[in-house]
């Protein structure tokens, strides 16, 4: 049984080392992933970078992708949410707070699209939803985008927030889309 139990070790310590069971074919599968993906959204550089900077995007496959598309656009669609209702908030200039309150709605809209769209994967593996709520979360930052582009100029962050989370939508409805 001692021989049994060496050996059994010893095989385990060496599997890591085949290449073929490394980690390295899995960072081609990512590259190979993320270049089928990255090249169909409005962005690519902006793709290639954000998954290909995710960690956990080094052993995903298409659905994990998808898990982590809807959880960045969620997360950016609720910071940004947060920076356009101090901005409705501490606006004095009436017209640029009468446009941060608009898109105050917008992201109210946008975060509750982007909790569903990333609930529609998590919980109920719902690819088609996904896609349409990630892209109803990019219709809201357009509506916002729109107000944003009037005079007077917007002196705020929001509209480099806008193209992120627009962006990361973007990823999320053309991940969708490659799914279903």
């Amino acid at each position: 049984m001692a021989i049994s139990i060496s050996f059994l070790i010893s095989i385990l310590l060496v599997f890591p080392s085949i290449p073929h069971l490394s980690a390295r074919p899995s960072a081609k599968v990512k590259n190979d992933l993320l270049n089928k993906v990255c090249p169909a959204t409005k962005n690519p550089p902006f793709c290639s970078k954000t998954l290909g900077g995710n960690p956990r995007s080094a052993g995903a496959n298409i659905y994990g992708l998808a898990e982590i598309s809807t959880d960045l656009t969620d997360a950016s669609a609720w910071k940004t949410f947060g920076i356009v209702q101090s901005l409705a908030e501490k606006e004095t200039d009436p017209e640029l707070k009468k446009r941060y309150v608009s898109c105050n709605g917008s992201y109210n809209q946008a975060t509750g699209y982007a909790d569903e769209a990333k609930g529609s994967v998590i919980d109920y593996e719902d690819y088609q939803s996904m896609g349409v709520l990630s892209s109803m979360v990019n219709s809201e930052v357009f509506d916002c985008e729109e107000i944003l582009k009037k005079p007077p100029a917007d002196r705020s962050q929001l509209r480099k927030r806008n193209k992120i989370l627009s962006d990361l939508s973007d990823i999320a409805t053309t991940i969708a889309v490659m799914i279903i």
